[in-house]
């Protein structure tokens, strides 16, 4: 795996069970909509 992937991937298995769990997606797809959403 790329490094810059898997630095990715371990930022968002946050209880570091080695799986992404329906949890941890949704808040990755919260947090990239945050992170792109124009600072108000």
């Amino acid at each position: 795996m790329v490094p810059e992937i898997a630095k990715y991937f371990a930022g968002l298995d946050t209880d570091g069970d080695g799986y992404l769990s329906l949890k941890e997606m949704q808040q990755a797809m919260v947090a990239a909509q945050a992170a792109d959403a124009p600072a108000k």
